[in-house]
């Protein structure tokens, strides 16, 4: 299931924007290989790619969140946390299991779930303080 970038996506916060987008393209790069057979190997090496990037991005966001004393950041923190173990958990199987069918399915889903569900709720009840606090 390719994921697209929309407008309703965007937060109007040109940073985070930009590496949600990064984001998306990196997970439809694995739904390619996935597709031409090859989605074991870019699975992996995707996860390792988000377990770098999310750490950096979220730190990003975070920081965003308390320089403006948003009330929901240490809720939005622990979104981010659960992601992360999610990521880390995955990468583990890989190491153990290997690249099979169930586990390229598995992180499809999880990855392409959580980024909607976050970015469409949780990311943009932050965009919306921001817009209050920015008049």
């Amino acid at each position: 299931m390719r994921i697209e970038w929309s407008e309703g996506l965007s937060l109007d916060v040109d940073e985070l924007d930009s590496q949600h987008q990064e984001l998306f393209a990196r997970f439809n790069e694995l739904l390619k290989a996935c597709d031409r057979g090859h989605g074991g190997d870019e699975a992996y090496r995707m996860l390792e790619f988000l377990n770098g990037y999310v750490v950096e991005h979220f730190s990003e966001e975070e920081a965003l969140q308390h320089r403006f004393g948003y009330p929901a950041a240490s809720r939005h923190k622990e979104e981010h946390d659960l992601f992360v173990r999610e990521l880390t958990a995955l990468e583990l199987q890989f190491r153990e299991q290997g690249p099979i069918p169930r586990l390229v399915a598995t992180t499809n889903q999880i990855v392409a779930v959580w980024l909607i569900d976050h970015i469409s709720r949780a990311d943009a009840e932050f965009a919306r303080f921001l817009s209050i606090v920015h008049r």
